[in-house]
């Protein structure tokens, strides 16, 4: 399995793997595909975050973070995971994830958060995420410059 930085060159195989990726999906309004062209294009993009899986030199997944502001904090928010279905539950999406949010740029972030339906939740959950008012949150707490996952994600006025 090879995780790597989307290239333009990659973008109609994405779009394809992210539509087949959701049309077998529980809950899917049918346009994530053209969520995910329309982040590209706009000021929150960041390229370095943009990731697809390949194996055996095919492209069977993608994610992705854009940026956001939520008062003074940085909060990265994820872009539809996705897994063609061939590839789901094995460990294709927790490694696309793990990788993402070991980047430097991730590690930044004060927040990470996901916009999932109820039906992936558990997923979620089993990587250390907290749903929370209706999202999905992930709070990075960093020492010495080194992140670790917390369970609970707590509001920057109640941090000592």
């Amino acid at each position: 399995m090879l995780i790597r930085k989307e290239e333009p060159k990659d973008y109609e195989i994405v779009y394809s793997v992210v539509k087949d990726a959701f049309d077998s999906a529980e809950h899917s309004d049918g346009n994530e595909q053209d969520l995910v062209n329309a982040l590209r294009k706009g000021e929150s993009f960041i390229p370095e975050l943009s990731l697809v899986t390949e194996i055996n030199g095919k492209i069977v997944g993608h994610v992705m973070f854009t940026r956001a502001t939520v008062g003074r904090d940085a909060v990265l928010v994820l872009a539809p995971l996705s897994v063609v279905p061939k590839y789901q539950r094995k460990g294709v999406g927790r490694k696309i994830i793990e990788f993402l949010e070991n980047d430097e740029y991730a590690k930044r972030a004060n927040r990470i958060e996901i916009h999932a339906a109820m039906s992936a939740i558990p997923f979620y959950r089993k990587l250390g995420y907290e749903h929370k008012n209706g999202q999905l949150i992930y709070r990075l707490v960093f020492l010495r410059g080194v992140g670790r996952r917390i369970r609970k994600s707590k509001s920057r006025e109640s941090q000592p």
